[in-house]
C-alpha cells in the first residue's frame, strides 16, 4: 500500500503562472514607466507656459494652474515609484536601473520646475533686527537693548 501525500507548500508553482506574472510585472513596469516619463517630461513645458514671458507683467499663478502642477508632479512620481517596485519584484537590471534613473529625474524635474516657483523653499527669516527689551517688574522702568 502505497500513501501520496501532497502538500501546497510543497509542489512548486507551474512555470507557465510564474513566466506569466514575470511578463506581467515587465508590462506594468514599462508601461508606468511610460506615463511617468511622459508626465515628468511635461514638467517643463507647464513650467514654460507659466513663466516663460517676454515684456510682459510678471505673473500671477491661479488656483487652476496650481493644481494642474500638483497632480502632473504627484501622478509622475506616483507612476514611476510603482514602476520601480514592478521592476525591482521583476529582477531586472535593466530595467530596474531605468526606472530608477527616471525615477530620480522625475523628484529633480517636480522641485526645479515647480509652480509657483518657490513652492519647496523655506521662507526667509526677517532681517529687521528687533531690539531687546528688559523691564523691571517692580519699578516699571524698560530699557531697550540694541542686539
Amino acid at each position: 500500500m502505497s500513501t501520496m501525500t501532497t502538500s501546497a507548500a510543497a509542489t512548486p508553482a507551474p512555470a507557465s503562472s510564474t513566466i506569466s506574472s514575470s511578463r506581467a510585472l515587465a508590462g506594468l513596469a514599462i508601461m508606468l514607466l511610460t506615463i511617468g516619463g511622459s508626465l515628468a517630461f511635461a514638467l517643463p513645458v507647464q513650467w514654460v507656459q507659466m513663466y516663460f514671458r517676454m515684456g510682459s507683467a510678471p505673473v500671477e499663478v491661479t488656483a487652476a494652474q496650481n493644481d494642474r502642477y500638483v497632480w502632473t508632479a504627484g501622478i509622475a512620481v506616483g507612476a514611476l515609484l510603482v514602476a520601480l517596485v514592478a521592476a525591482a519584484l521583476h529582477r531586472k537590471r535593466g530595467l530596474l536601473a531605468l526606472t530608477a534613473i527616471a525615477f530620480v529625474c522625475a523628484l529633480i524635474a517636480a522641485f526645479i520646475f515647480q509652480v509657483p516657483a518657490g513652492r519647496f523653499s523655506v521662507e526667509g527669516a526677517s532681517t529687521s533686527v528687533q531690539p531687546a527689551v528688559s523691564c523691571s517688574a517692580l519699578a516699571g522702568d524698560c530699557i531697550t537693548d540694541a542686539v
